[in-house]
């Protein structure tokens, strides 16, 4: 195999995994977005959908969809939030209830297939490199939005601009 760059090997690495997941995930009706929502309300019944979309790194509108899609397959409910009826929490289902054992063994397997060539101080090292570039991913896009949260509409646009010149 040739070497490859680390957003390439990110994203294929990615791409595979999904692909072996859906193939796992066909009798569920699920693809692994969804199943990254079912497997943490599962371990965190009753968070708020804007805490899974934190849990899960995800932006609101993508989790939201996922959310939406899990409600109408019958695998979780939102119920209103007893003091602050704007706020909804997830719960899973019977039916998502009856799926969780299977979605966390799916998950599991996923991780060891991921691990499968890597010793044990090796699969702790990746672990540890990889929190450590997600920390300088999450510093940068924390320092993009509180640039971009300052700026008015008619100045957003120019340092969009500018942002994308200096690339």
């Amino acid at each position: 195999m040739e070497h490859m760059n680390i957003g390439r090997m990110t994203a294929a690495m990615y791409r595979t995994g999904q692909g072996i997941l859906a193939n796992r995930l066909q009798h569920l009706d699920l693809n692994g977005g969804q199943m990254d929502c079912l497997l943490v309300i599962t371990l965190r019944e009753g968070l708020s959908q804007m805490e899974l979309a934190q849990l899960l790194f995800a932006g609101k509108s993508v989790t939201a969809k996922w959310v939406k899609v899990l409600i109408e397959k019958g695998y979780v409910q939102r119920l209103a939030d007893e003091q602050d009826k704007r706020v909804c929490h997830l719960y899973l289902t019977e039916k998502g209830r009856a799926a969780a054992p299977m979605v966390q063994q799916i998950f599991r397997e996923q991780v060891q297939l991921h691990l499968q060539n890597l010793t044990e101080a090796e699969a702790l090292q990746l672990t540890q490199l990889m929190e450590k570039v997600l920390a300088g991913l999450l510093q940068e896009k924390e320092r993009l939005e509180s640039i971009t949260e300052k700026l008015t509409p008619e100045n957003r646009s120019v340092y969009e601009n500018e942002k994308d010149n200096q690339s």
